[in-house]
């Protein structure tokens, strides 16, 4: 079952990197850890990314993983939500949200609260706030030249030093 998984979740995501208009020269992904309160989910999580390793070298993409405190420090200023985050946002949701926060705050990254996929209407998963973290601090850390300024609350744009932005 184990090995069908991985070839399946390989197989979808070498679909979703056949669509990009150019293949991507580097990926930035957040390390794993463990702990004896967060193993749950722990074996498909390696199951994932065994597949999105094994994908990335078949097609010469090199990566670099970025441990959570790394880049939620970066982005946020630390890498833990702080007590007046957990009394705004809530125990179970600060952890999300307080990177949302930060992005909105420091770049002008502004999320929706729905998104539509497949003609449905969707609550916005905030694990691709946390994508957009790990993107921009992998990004500054590989090419600290690079600077960010928001275009509007929709498409940030990446300013490469004086190019008109990419």
């Amino acid at each position: 079952e184990e090995g069908a998984r991985m070839l399946s979740l390989r197989h979808q995501l070498g679909q979703v990197l056949d669509k990009l208009p150019e293949p991507p020269r580097h990926a930035h992904i957040e390390s794993f850890f463990f702990n004896r309160r967060t193993c749950n989910g722990s074996e498909i999580n390696v199951i994932l990314r065994a597949a999105v390793y094994q994908l990335l070298t078949e097609r010469g993409v090199s990566y670099t993983l970025h441990p959570p405190t790394h880049w939620k420090k970066f982005i946020a200023g630390t890498a833990v939500p702080r007590k007046a985050d957990v009394a705004m946002f809530g125990k179970a949701k600060a952890g999300k949200a307080y990177i949302v926060q930060a992005l909105a705050e420091k770049y002008g990254i502004h999320f929706p609260s729905h998104t539509r996929i497949g003609g449905r209407r969707l609550t916005f998963k905030t694990d691709i706030s946390d994508a957009v973290g790990i993107g921009i601090y992998g990004m500054l850390s590989h090419a600290p030249g690079v600077r960010i300024a928001p275009h509007d609350a929709r498409e940030p744009v990446v300013d490469l030093g004086g190019s008109s932005g990419v």
